[in-house]
């Protein structure tokens, strides 16, 4: 279950607004627990697609609404000064056919955690990766995403850097995409 934190404290804001994109992709969990803290304590009321909840936490599971947009709002009353109006825009997204991700950081050092780089992903095909340092020269490549970066070059354990990473591949519905990131190397 993931969970969103609102902070209130009188008079410190004015009717916030916030975003968050969620992809309706099969086998996750789309739950997610909307929690607020009040100078004032007790229960906030959060309003959700015409419906009023008077609790501490909302939680949503997003699996059973359509995509679309929907708008949380939150406020609580106060015996003599009400909290302002908190916005929060959920937009929902079906998940799309494929996709490709990889960590920003790794420590090639040598111990037993996290001495390979590798993107990873679901419903692609035809994968390929290279990595290019400050100076444009492709210091590691590869066409199987099983095969990662290890750290080094030419044999020699890389410096501690940032590099980028080129990514491409096809989606299962025969789609082309391309990824661009950066990667820091560190011991």
């Amino acid at each position: 279950m993931k969970k969103i934190l609102f902070i209130f404290f009188l008079f410190s804001f004015h009717n916030l607004f916030s975003q968050q994109v969620i992809e309706k992709c099969v086998d996750e969990n789309l739950t997610y627990t909307y929690s607020s803290e009040s100078s004032l304590g007790g229960n906030m009321s959060w309003n959700l697609n015409n419906q009023t909840f008077i609790t501490t936490d909302l939680v949503v599971d997003w699996s059973y609404y359509p995509i679309g947009n929907y708008e949380i709002m939150v406020y609580q009353d106060g015996l003599f000064c009400p909290s302002d109006t908190v916005y929060f825009t959920v937009t929902l997204l079906e998940c799309p056919t494929s996709s490709m991700w990889a960590p920003n950081s790794f420590t090639p050092n040598g111990d037993k955690d996290n001495n390979i780089w590798c993107p990873v992903g679901y419903n692609y095909f035809k994968e390929h990766f290279f990595i290019v340092n400050r100076w444009g020269e492709i210091i590691f490549e590869s066409y199987d995403l099983n095969n990662g970066w290890n750290g080094t070059y030419m044999g020699n354990l890389c410096q501690q850097d940032v590099y980028v990473y080129v990514l491409e591949w096809y989606s299962i519905d025969n789609r082309y995409f391309r990824k661009y990131g950066h990667i820091t190397l560190l011991r």
